[in-house]
């Protein structure tokens, strides 16, 4: 499959970093080369510019390159071989954008390579999800957040709110373990300190 319909290429390049830092080692699809062989790879990077599923989180849309640009400027002592290959722009409905996560997934997984998926909402974990449905294994989830999204399982739209029930009634199910890391219970005064 040619996944490189789905991608756009990102402002950043090797040439942006020292030789030292990640960015400098990471083969990046940019404007001004062609989509990069991922097969030669061993992690992939990959951003997705959406939000549309984001409730009281707009902007997350723009979390993918707002990553590189503080991801990009650390220092390693030696990097493996990493293909950043871009992000994956919004469909015209939110479904077509997650169709192109799921496919963008299967394919690269399938290939045994190592995925890190920047930016988006949390409701583009469904899609990250069922990546993994062809090749049958079973998955840990960990989501790091506030609060558990489990929301109303329904029939509507899935949401930020409501992503995580989609993804525990699935059938069928290859939740291996699900972790949740981070989640507070804040309670507030009723009166100020004085």
């Amino acid at each position: 499959m040619d996944i490189s319909i789905y991608f756009s290429p990102i402002s950043h390049s090797q040439e942006d970093f020292y030789k030292e830092q990640l960015g400098g080692n990471v083969r990046c699809y940019s404007e001004n080369d062609e989509f990069p062989d991922w097969e030669l790879a061993d992690i992939i990077f990959l951003g997705v510019k959406e939000e549309r599923g984001s409730i009281n989180n707009s902007g997350c849309g723009l979390g993918a390159d707002r990553i590189r640009e503080k991801l990009f400027k650390l220092f390693f002592d030696s990097a493996p071989n990493i293909i950043d290959l871009g992000n994956i722009l919004p469909g015209e409905t939110l479904n077509d954008t997650y169709y192109a996560v799921q496919s963008c997934l299967d394919t690269l997984i399938k290939s045994g390579k190592t995925v890190v998926i920047l930016g988006g909402s949390q409701d583009l974990t469904i899609p990250i999800y069922k990546g993994y449905e062809k090749t049958e294994q079973l998955v840990n989830l960990t989501t790091i957040d506030h609060a558990f999204d489990i929301g109303e399982a329904t029939d509507g739209p899935v949401n930020s709110e409501t992503y995580l029930s989609q993804i525990l009634l699935h059938q069928p199910s290859f939740l291996f373990n699900y972790a949740t890391v981070s989640y507070t219970h804040l309670t507030l005064p009723t009166t100020p300190y004085v």
